[in-house]
C-alpha cells in the first residue's frame, strides 16, 4: 500500500496540524491583553457611572481572568510542554485555552446582561452591546483554529445579552436581541 494511505502517517500528519492550530491560539498576546484591558476598563467605567458594585466585581474578575489568559499564553509561548507535541500535550494545551476563553467570555456575557438589567437608560447598554458585538466578531476570527472555542465564546457572550434585552422589553431592546441573535446565527 502506498505511504500516502498509511494510517500512521495520517495520524502523524494530523497531530502536526493539530499542534500547529493549537499554537496559533496562543500566538497573539496583544489581542488577549487588549481584550482583557478593554473589557475590564469598560466595566470599571460602567461602575463609575452607575455606582453598582456588581460592575466593580466584574471589572476585577475580567482583569484577573484575562490576565490569567495572557500569563498562560506567555508561558506556553516561552516554553512548550516537555512532551510537545504528543497527542495528550496538544489536547491539554487546547483544553486549557478553551476553558480560559470560555471563562472570560462568560464574564463578558454576564457583564452585558448586568448592564442591560441594571441600567435605567440606553446609554451604557448600547455601548456595552456594541463592545460585545465587536468582541464576538474579533474572537470568531482570532480563534478560528478551534471550533469549540468559537462556538462556546459566541454562546457565552451573545445569549446572556440577548436574553437580558428580551427580559428588559421595549422596542430598542427587542432590536438589540434580534441583532445579537442574527450575529450568533452568522
Amino acid at each position: 500500500m502506498p505511504a500516502l494511505f498509511n494510517s500512521n502517517r495520517r495520524n502523524e500528519r494530523s497531530l502536526t496540524v493539530d499542534a500547529a492550530l493549537v499554537r496559533t491560539l496562543y500566538a497573539p498576546l496583544k489581542s488577549l491583553l487588549v481584550g482583557a484591558l478593554a473589557a475590564s476598563g469598560l466595566a470599571a467605567l460602567v461602575y463609575q457611572q452607575s455606582g453598582e458594585p456588581v460592575f466593580a466585581t466584574l471589572s476585577l474578575a475580567l482583569l484577573l481572568v484575562g490576565g490569567g489568559r495572557v500569563a498562560l499564553a506567555f508561558r506556553f509561548r516561552s516554553k512548550l510542554p516537555d512532551d510537545w507535541p504528543t497527542r495528550e500535550s496538544v489536547r491539554r494545551a487546547h483544553r486549557a485555552y478553551v476553558v480560559g476563553a470560555w471563562a472570560f467570555t462568560f464574564l463578558v456575557g454576564l457583564f452585558g446582561f448586568a448592564t442591560i438589567m441594571l441600567s435605567d437608560d440606553l446609554g451604557a447598554p448600547m455601548f456595552v452591546c456594541a463592545f460585545v458585538a465587536g468582541y464576538t466578531a474579533a474572537i470568531t476570527g482570532r480563534n478560528a483554529a478551534s471550533l469549540a472555542s468559537v462556538v462556546g465564546q459566541n454562546l457565552f457572550s451573545l445569549l446572556p445579552v440577548g436574553a437580558a434585552a428580551l427580559m428588559k422589553g421595549g422596542t430598542a431592546y427587542a432590536m438589540v436581541a434580534v441583532l445579537l441573535l442574527l450575529l450568533l446565527y452568522s
